[in-house]
């Protein structure tokens, strides 16, 4: 509850100091949102995390509806997944997916869609499928779990066989 009027006290002094850009902050919900959706904007700028952002309009939405009684909506912040990889944009993972020769294809495959823990197993295996040079991956995570996966190698390559 106290990080809840802390938040609400960080608005209410935001507005305080903006009242000439949103003087209508208190009048109606339409006010009241386009004023909580700058002061988002504002939290994000100095770098706030999304979970602190997202306590923050929280907070403030309750006081909303409290006080003067408006139901607002305003965009929450983006959390990432906990292990949710950000290292490579979906352009760059295409990239290296392509530029990888046979071996790499399935050590590629294994990091990008599947890590098996500690205690996990994984093997590869280059093999012909139905006229095709095909890369199979199989891993299996400590607690049983298994996935199964296939590069079509002449593709990924952008080649035949080696």
């Amino acid at each position: 509850m106290r990080a809840y009027r802390r938040q609400a006290a960080a608005c209410r002094a935001w507005l305080a100091e903006h009242t000439g850009e949103h003087p209508d902050a208190f009048a109606d919900a339409v006010g009241a949102e386009a004023a909580v959706t700058r002061w988002r904007r504002h939290l994000l700028e100095r770098k706030a995390s999304p979970a602190s952002v997202n306590q923050a309009l929280a907070a403030v939405t309750l006081l909303y509806g409290h006080g003067p009684q408006f139901r607002i909506a305003v965009k929450r912040a983006r959390v990432e997944r906990p292990g949710e990889p950000d290292a490579l944009t979906p352009a760059q993972q295409g990239a290296v997916e392509r530029a990888a020769d046979r071996r790499d294809a399935a050590i590629i495959a294994m990091l990008l869609y599947r890590t098996t823990g500690i205690g996990g197993e994984c093997s590869t295996e280059v093999r012909r499928k139905s006229g095709k040079e095909i890369c199979e991956v199989v891993s299996e995570s400590a607690d049983g779990v298994g996935t199964r996966y296939e590069v079509d190698v002449a593709r990924e390559t952008g080649g035949g066989s080696d």
